[in-house]
């Protein structure tokens, strides 16, 4: 069961710059892209490095694990499918092994407990046809 419902609109996953990305999810593999002139690490993927401003990129494969270094928790519904949904956490999360932050859910914990600092691992959620990176606590 997803943890928002299913009825939220989803990700475009056929744009030109993040289709790999949205691929390798589908695979249920985090990747970051990198860029292959000066390494520096970027999210979400776009065109150009905003370090050295070069065009030429990779997917990295990472760990998929993290730190929770933001959170919040809406408790009023953004859109109309979350009207009847209760509070929710929303989490950004620090990799370990890429400077990059993602942003998503800590489905495994209960709203209250949710806190910075706390260890996460990617996990993986399908809904609607896409796979969804989301949170689980670790460690």
């Amino acid at each position: 069961m997803a943890y928002l419902p299913d009825d939220l609109p989803l990700p475009n996953t056929e744009e030109i710059d993040t289709q790999d990305w949205w691929a390798a999810a589908a695979r249920k593999e985090l990747v970051v892209q990198q860029c292959n002139s000066c390494d520096t690490f970027r999210h979400p993927p776009s065109p150009v490095c905003q370090s050295c401003h070069s065009f030429d990129s990779r997917l990295t494969p990472v760990s998929g694990q993290g730190e929770v270094i933001s959170y919040i928790l809406p408790h009023h519904p953004v859109h109309p499918a979350l009207r009847d949904h209760p509070p929710y956490n929303v989490v950004v999360v620090q990799l370990a092994d890429a400077d990059v932050n993602m942003v998503g859910n800590l489905i495994d914990t209960p709203i209250e407990q949710v806190k910075v600092g706390q260890k996460v691992q990617v996990t993986w959620e399908e809904r609607g046809g896409v796979t969804l990176p989301q949170w689980n606590r670790s460690g």
